[in-house]
C-alpha cells in the first residue's frame, strides 16, 4: 500500500508493527516478482499481502488509457514463473469481492472484475486454496465440484 493520507499511513504502520520481527519485508507495489528476483536470496516461503492492493495499484497506474488486465496477466505470469523456477511456496492474500454489492462507480466495478479474474487465475494454478471467514479456514479444493456451464 502507499500512504496517500495520514489515516492510510497509520494503517500501514500498524500492519508493519504486527509482523514478526523475523520476517523480511519487501514492499513492491507494482512488480512483486521483479522485486523478489532482485533479492540476493529468497526464503522458501513468500507471503504476498495483498493481491487486491496490487490490482488497485496497477489499475490506478494504468489510468483510463491503459490496459490493466494485460499488465496484471503479465505480473501473474512473472509470479508463477518465479514460483516454478525457485520451487518457492507463495502464499497470496486476497479478498473475495464477488460477494459484496456491485460497486456504483465504473472504477469500482473494474477493480472488482479485475480482482475476480486474477483470483480465479491464481486459484486454478494453486495447489491449495483457502477461504477464510470469521477466522475459520475452508480448503476449497476439498469442497469443490466440477462446474459445467454448458447449455
Amino acid at each position: 500500500a502507499t500512504a496517500s493520507d495520514a489515516e492510510m499511513a497509520a494503517r500501514i504502520a500498524a500492519h508493519r508493527a504486527r509482523r514478526p520481527a523475523t520476517w523480511h519485508t519487501l514492499e513492491a507495489p507494482l512488480a512483486p516478482a521483479r522485486a523478489l528476483r532482485a533479492q540476493p536470496t529468497l526464503p522458501p516461503v513468500v507471503l504476498l499481502d495483498c493481491l487486491g492492493l496490487l490490482v488497485s495499484n496497477v489499475l490506478l497506474a494504468e489510468g483510463d488509457a491503459g490496459d490493466p488486465a494485460a499488465r496484471l496477466a503479465a505480473l501473474v505470469d512473472e509470479l508463477l514463473a518465479l514460483v516454478r523456477e525457485r520451487t518457492l511456496t507463495l502464499i497470496v492474500v486476497t479478498a473475495e469481492v464477488g460477494w459484496s454489492l456491485v460497486p456504483t462507480t465504473a472504477l469500482g466495478r473494474r477493480f472488482r472484475d479485475l480482482l475476480g479474474d486474477v483470483n480465479q487465475r491464481l486459484a486454478r494454478e494453486a495447489s491449495q486454496v483457502y477461504l477464510v471467514v470469521a477466522g475459520l479456514a475452508l480448503e476449497l479444493r476439498q469442497l469443490a465440484r466440477p462446474w459445467d456451464c454448458s447449455p
